[in-house]
Formats: structure tokens, C-alpha cells, sequence
């Protein structure tokens, strides 16, 4: 900053202290250059009074000679001024009235006023705050803080992150970010609990980020958070430095974590077969509590699967493949409603439309894939042995896969319990395992003989 500490000073770590040498005699009105810059650096901040549009300061009107004798005080005031939304804000202390306002036109161009903070508002939160508090130096002449000698070029770096008590968001904490911070799409961020993603949206809260969970963490839960270089700087530009995997300290009193209800299987169904037809429609029965439903599906003559639904509720595509002139799919559905009804597999153009279903009761509700899907997603598998190895996150997790191929399926691998399947020359098959601890596990057929197929494996997350 531009001051000259022979002058004054400002007290580390307590903003608004003021040093002032009463030996100097460089300042030709050294009453009025104690009161402009006790004025200007006796404000600061006041968090606790912080929030959303709301900003918080002090005053604190304490001036100490250096060279010793008696201190002079005028206590500490608080108080808040309202931002505008979505603009810029200029707070400044207004001299003849000793009050602090703000408006959006900009800083007083004379004496009537000295500058404290500019603030750039989002909708509802505070975007970036560039201190504009001033000194008076020896000239006379008034510095803003941060124009003296010495360009801020140190990146930010992650300190800590936290949860509270809610377990609803995280909240990351840097060294070196002041006030920098975008206002909304932050990119470049990963929370992992128990080791499986977790989705989120952004808020910057002055130079903190918060990161509002999809889904609250649980008391005892273990959870990371990681930066790959996204969209997030400090007031200078300086991109947020990246950072692997960081624990965050869980202070959520949420219940539900701990032990979790391993998925069970609740019931399988097949369309049939019929005539060529754009739309193929059977019934099947959802029951239980903390509900999953998958469903299997496949068309030839180069068409594709381009909706499936449960009782009228469109189910969300986990995957889409082609083989030949096959198109095959797998839908999930969280949640879906109990009872006996119709499920619904709509393709582009009428050709071979089949389907089969399974449901499953005791899923995690927010998270109910314990791992992605994984296996033959991009590109088709040939041979007798379709198999896959999956890591789960989770104890408790029950491993589902999925086989889409030319042929029917001969036996599914050991410790696996096969459960819908559709007959004929295109084989649409489910088979389950449990899986009572975290780790790696093998999931496969032996088909009797060499087929092309998409083989594809997840694990539901137990709830």
C-alpha cells in the first residue's frame, strides 16, 4: 500500500488502529491528516453483519501515539448499509454528517466524501469487493490502498472446508483469494462422499465458496473436495491455484449415515415379442420401500429407443449402444410409483421392440448409483465370457449388470442370481450379486459360445 510507516501505520491484525508519530513534522496539518486517514483505514469489515445484500462494518475510532502518552479513543460503531442488486456499490463515509451510504453512481469527486469499499452484487449475494479505503500520505496527496508498489501476483490457495451442522453445503475457505470470487458457475470442483460424486450448485459468499449439496451429507460420513482449474481467481486475476483431493471437516448432525440396507430384488418383467411396432407396452409391479427401476431395451432395422416410461413418468437414459443394426438402451428410474402398470418403450420408426425390467427396493434415494455405469459403454465386445470388474464405493451395494447381445444367454457367472431375460436371437438380460463390503468384484456370462454384445455393470447404492 502507498503509506509511509514513518507517518502511520496500520496495527497488524487490528484494522482501524492507527499509529501516529506526533515528531513528524512532514505533514503540514497533522490534525487533519490523523482525521482523513483514521476516517479511511478505521473502517473495516464486520462479518457477523455480512450476508447476502447486507453489508457489515466498524468504525473503530482509536488513535495511539507511537512514541507513547495517553491514547485517545472514540469506542467502535457498527453498522450495515443495503446493496443494489445486481450492480456496482460504492460505500463511502460522507464527512458532514460522519454517516456511511452507498449508491450506484459512484465515489464523490471532492472532499464531501471518502471512498471505503466498491462491491459488485449478484441477484442476492455479494460478487467482488475491491477495498478503496484511502490514507493521506506525507504529500498530502490520498492513496487507495492496494495502488503503492508491489503487484499482487500470488495465486489463492485452498485452506479448509467445512460442513455444517445441516450437512446441506460445503463451505471452502482460501489463503490469499481477498475478495475475487465469480458470483455464480464456479466450475472445477469435485465433492466425493464415501467416495462417490456428489452434485452441487455454486454461491460465492465474499472469499469463501459455498457449495450447495444435492443432497445433505450425513453425520459420520467421509467427505473430499477437489479443484481442477475452473473459472475461479482472486481480485488481481490470479487463477485459484488446483488441489487434489482435500478432506472436509464433517460437522453434520444429519442421521442416516452408518450401516447401510443392502438392495433387494423385487421384481423382474418381459415385454414379449410381437409384430413390428414403434411402441411396445407390458406390465410389471414396483413394491417396497426406497425404490429403483431399470429397464432393458432394444429395436433393429437401424432405429433407436427414444423413450421409455413407467406409469407415464419418462425414465432417464443411463446408457444408448449400437451393435449391427441393433440399438440397445438401459433406463433407471428413482423412485417410481408402486403398483401394478404399464412400462412403455417408444422407438424412432416401427422395427423389433423388446424390453425387460427389474425393481429394486432399499436404494439410496439421492445417490442410488454406488458407481457409474461401466463396461462395454462405447464400443461392442465379441466372445463366449462377457465379463467386467466393478469397484464399489459403499459397503452394502448390490451389483447389477446388464447384457444386450445376439443370443441367449447360457449361464450367469457364479455367485450371480439371473433374473429378467428376453428370449430369442437378441439377448436382453439382468443378473444381481451382493456386495457386503467395499471393493472389486467380477461381473459375467458364459454365452456357450462367441457372440457380439454390450456387457454393462453399475452398483446400486444401498439406502
Amino acid at each position: 500500500m502507498s503509506l509511509n510507516p514513518q507517518a502511520y501505520t496500520n496495527t497488524p491484525g487490528r484494522p482501524g488502529v492507527l499509529y501516529i508519530d506526533p515528531a513528524l513534522t512532514a505533514i503540514e496539518d497533522a490534525a487533519r491528516a490523523a482525521r482523513l486517514a483514521l476516517k479511511g483505514q478505521a473502517f473495516a469489515q464486520y462479518d457477523p453483519n455480512t450476508d447476502g445484500l447486507t453489508w457489515g462494518y466498524e468504525n473503530t475510532v482509536v488513535v495511539r501515539k507511537a512514541s507513547g502518552g495517553p491514547s485517545v479513543s472514540g469506542g467502535v460503531d457498527y453498522g450495515t448499509v443495503t446493496l443494489e442488486a445486481n450492480a456496482t456499490n460504492y460505500i463511502q463515509y460522507v464527512t458532514a454528517t460522519g454517516t456511511v451510504t452507498t449508491n450506484s453512481e459512484g465515489f464523490a469527486t471532492d472532499d464531501s466524501a471518502l471512498p471505503l469499499w466498491e462491491i459488485e452484487t449478484g441477484s442476492g449475494s455479494i460478487i467482488r469487493m475491491t477495498d478503496r479505503r484511502a490514507w493521506l500520505d506525507t504529500n498530502g496527496d490520498i492513496t487507495e490502498v492496494g495502488d503503492g508498489e508491489g503487484e499482487d501476483t500470488t495465486a489463492p490457495t485452498f485452506a479448509a472446508a467445512t460442513i455444517p451442522a445441516d450437512g446441506a453445503q460445503v463451505s471452502i475457505d482460501f489463503a490469499d483469494m481477498g475478495y475475487g470470487l465469480p458470483a455464480e458457475d464456479m466450475t472445477g470442483f469435485t465433492v466425493l462422499v464415501e467416495g462417490v460424486s456428489r452434485a452441487y450448485t455454486t454461491e460465492a459468499l465474499l472469499n469463501t465458496v459455498v457449495l450447495h449439496l444435492a443432497s445433505p451429507v450425513y453425520a459420520g460420513e467421509t467427505v473430499t473436495v477437489a479443484y481442477t482449474p475452473g473459472n475461479v481467481t482472486d481480485a488481481a486475476g490470479n487463477a485459484l491455484a488446483a488441489f487434489t483431493a482435500q478432506a472436509v471437516t464433517n460437522y453434520s448432525e444429519e442421521e442416516g449415515g452408518g450401516a447401510r440396507t443392502l438392495p433387494a430384488f423385487d421384481a423382474g418383467s418381459y415385454s414379449g415379442y410381437g409384430s413390428d411396432a414403434t411402441t411396445r407396452t407390458w406390465s410389471h409391479t414396483v413394491s417396497g420401500a426406497n425404490r429403483y427401476l431399470f429397464v432393458n431395451a432394444r429395436v433393429n432395422g437401424d432405429h433407436t429407443i427414444t423413450g421409455v416410461t413407467w406409469q407415464g413418468t419418462p425414465m432417464t437414459q443411463l446408457f444408448s449402444g449400437n451393435f449391427g443394426d441393433q440399438n440397445v438402451v438401459v433406463y433407471g428410474l428413482v423412485a417410481p410409483a408402486t403398483g401394478t402398470g404399464n412400462i412403455a418403450v417408444t422407438a424412432s420408426d416401427a422395427g423389433e421392440v423388446q424390453g425387460v425390467a427389474t425393481s429394486y427396493a432399499n436404494v439410496d434415494q439421492s445417490t442410488p448409483m454406488d458407481v457409474a455405469l461401466t463396461g462395454d459403454t462405447s464400443s461392442d465386445g465379441y466372445g463366449q465370457y462377457p465379463s467386467h470388474d466393478i469397484t464399489t464405493a459403499n459397503d452394502n451395494s448390490l451389483l447389477v449388470d446388464h447384457l444386450l447381445g445376439q443370443g441367449a444367454p447360457d449361464t450367469a457367472n457364479g455367485g450371480q442370481t439371473r433374473r429378467a431375460a428376453a428370449p430369442g436371437e437378441i439377448t436382453l438380460a439382468t443378473s444381481e450379486k451382493a456386495a457386503a463390503t467395499a471393493g472389486t468384484y467380477t461381473m459375467g456370462w458364459n454365452n456357450g459360445g462367441n457372440i457380439t454384445y454390450r456387457h454393462i455393470v453399475t452398483a446400486l447404492r444401498g439406502s
